[in-house]
């Protein structure tokens, strides 16, 4: 038998004989293999590689193993190389604030590449990330399981313009490459007592991703507590797993006796009881909002300080965001997903009655046209989001904005879902007579839309139980109290002087179901509404809408939010009774061309507005 396997192993040729053994004792390579009993019997039923039948189909098998081992060893590669060249064609030259030389800023494969020369300084980081689509929305982050980008970038000193930093640039590159998805600066902002409400993070998500456009900077709004900073932070996560992405809470560093505290205000009466102890925080540094920039993207102020600068070099800040930009291409030209984004909140601390506090902090109207010029060259993504009061009118005039700043005004779910995300707080109420039932949420979503700070506030409200000890008693008293607050603000915000223009444009919005087209108004009023829109009062929105409800007859309410455009999730229309009998209804041809021709639309900021505003128009007693 041994005879027999020898004369085999002979006539085997070369290459498979070294990887297939045709002597089961493989003694020759000095391996002592013993088989069972039970096993041995089959020796003799072995094939015969000399057999002329079992050859061919051998050496097919083991090509075709080969074959398969050699495309999943050298496809991701090639696929690789393919991202790297395209990455290397999409990056272009610019000049930021004139730091850098458009001839000298260029960036190709080989100062990126790993096999760079040894006059350059290489940065290895990675982060989490999805090569082709995100999870859903309402998946837990601890539910996803990520894969690895790793980046080397090498700064190839001999790529770098005149007077840039080959170290500060490494190490903006990691820094970056490694934040967190929380952002570096700002914090995660006010933590809630409440339970998410996904299914309005979910809402809001949709429309900001729908809206945001490459190369324009988007600035989101919409009424207060309604979560937009919540979806913010997590639309920031998500694309967090795929490239770089800060979330920067300016609430957080600038100064916050410089907001238009609206509820808190209203919490603590017309007269601010805080303000003596106010009077105690130190004024933020001029610098505060630069440095948060800055920071966020990357630039470390307590580094050692670079060759190239002083501290009090004027050129120190434009040198550190150019800096910041060469580091952000690098970053560009490497990430499969995009370039790296920035969301800014609580963007209305930087200004005060539509122009920049200049007066308070350093560079606003600089750093901006830098975000803006970052966008346009496409390394950068930019959102900013305000609240309270709109900016929209006061970023336009900043230079380079006014044609390129996309603007959406976010609105919140339907009401069912209102209200039974209020039935679902119920556990958080410990007095039974707080709590709700389908009718006293339905109740105070009428009043409240999906305002979390409200809900927050009356699940934390000190009024006395006992002068409303019904539940339905409890939230009328509840929300009378809040109506009379609001009315006081509100006629804080103008002089009795005003106050006949003030009931026009009121009856203005009645007549229009609460949707007040700008080009219909007169000088006057257009004053009259920027003031209020900068008080907070009214807000801006789109008016290309798809559908809308209608009243069954005139005098009767409507309320309802329907579906609409990628761009106005939602339309609000609202008189001041109910009714029951509405009907959606689609626009036709000619009611969408009209709808068109509208323009810009000015709408209350929220139903509590316009509630409070109708009845003190109509006189009505609280």
């Amino acid at each position: 038998m041994s005879n027999t396997s020898h004369s085999q192993s002979s006539s085997v040729p070369a290459f498979l004989s070294a990887i297939i053994p045709t002597n089961l004792s493989l003694s020759q390579r000095g391996i002592s293999l013993k088989l069972p009993a039970s096993i041995e019997r089959y020796r003799e039923k072995l094939p015969d590689l000399t057999d002329d039948d079992h050859r061919p189909w051998l050496i097919a098998g083991v090509g075709f193993a080969v074959g398969v081992g050699l495309v999943w060893y050298l496809y991701p590669r090639a696929s690789s190389s393919g991202r790297k060249r395209r990455g290397s064609t999409s990056n272009s030259n610019g000049n930021l604030n004139g730091t850098s030389s458009p001839t000298k800023t260029t960036h190709n494969t080989s100062s990126i590449d790993s096999t760079a020369s040894t006059s350059s300084v290489s940065s290895t980081s990675s982060w989490f990330g999805r090569s082709r689509r995100v999870p859903p929305i309402a998946l837990p982050d601890s539910h996803r399981r990520p894969s690895i980008y790793k980046f080397t970038v090498d700064v190839a000193e001999s790529t770098l313009p005149e007077g840039m930093d080959p170290e500060l640039i490494r190490r903006i590159v990691n820094a970056l490459l490694e934040s967190k998805s929380d952002g570096a600066a700002g914090g995660g902002g006010v933590k809630s007592a409440l339970p998410v409400f996904e299914p309005l993070i979910a809402h809001l998500l949709q429309q900001i991703k729908t809206a945001k456009v490459a190369g324009r900077p988007l600035l989101v709004e919409g009424g207060p507590g309604i979560g937009k900073g919540t979806a913010l932070q997590r639309f920031v996560t998500m694309e967090g797993f795929q490239k770089p992405a800060i979330y920067l809470k300016l609430a957080g560093i600038l100064d916050l006796r410089t907001q238009d505290q609206v509820y808190e205000a209203i919490e603590n009466g017309i007269k601010d009881e805080t303000a003596d102890q106010a009077e105690e925080i130190p004024p933020p540094p001029k610098d505060a909002w630069r440095k948060a920039v800055e920071v966020a993207l990357g630039f470390d102020p307590d580094a050692p300080t670079s060759p190239f600068t002083t501290i009090d070099d004027p050129s120190a800040p434009y040198l550190q965001f150019a800096h910041i930009a060469h580091a952000l291409r690098l970053i560009r030209s490497r990430s499969p997903a995009g370039p790296t984004l920035i969301a800014i909140d609580d963007v209305q601390l930087l200004f005060e009655n539509g122009v920049p506090r200049s007066d308070v902090y350093d560079d606003i109207e600089s750093v901006l046209q830098w975000l803006l010029a970052c966008e346009a060259e496409g390394f950068l993504d930019v959102i900013l989001c305000g609240s309270e009061k709109s900016v929209l009118q006061s970023l336009k005039r900043c230079k380079g904005y006014e044609g390129r700043l996309s603007h959406i005004s976010v609105e919140a779910v339907d009401d069912e879902l209102a209200v039974k995300y209020l039935i679902s707080v119920n556990p958080l109420i410990h007095e039974p007579s707080r709590r709700f039932n389908e009718e006293t949420a339905a109740t105070f979503v009428a009043t409240f839309d999906c305002n979390l700070t409200e809900v927050e506030g009356y699940v934390k409200s000190d009024l006395n139980c006992e002068e409303a000890p019904s539940s339905s008693m409890f939230k009328l008293e509840y929300i009378r109290s809040r109506e009379v607050a609001h009315l006081a603000q509100i006629k804080s915000y103008f002089p009795e002087s005003a106050e006949g223009a003030m009931r026009d444009l009121v009856l203005e919005m009645i007549t229009r179901n609460g949707i007040l087209p700008v080009n219909i108004l007169p000088a006057q009023k257009l004053r009259l509404a920027e003031e209020l829109v900068e008080r907070g009062i009214l807000r801006w929105r789109d008016s290309r809408i798809k559908k809308r409800e209608r009243a069954g007859s005139i005098g009767r309410s409507s309320r309802s939010v329907s579906g609409s455009s990628s761009r106005v999730p939602g339309q609000v229309r609202e008189t001041n009774a109910w009714s029951d009998d509405l009907v959606m209804q689609d626009l036709s041809p000619s009611e969408e061309e009209e709808d068109e021709d509208r323009g810009p639309c000015l709408v209350y900021m929220n139903r509590l507005i316009s509630r409070v505003l109708e009845r003190w128009f109509s006189d009505q007693p609280w």
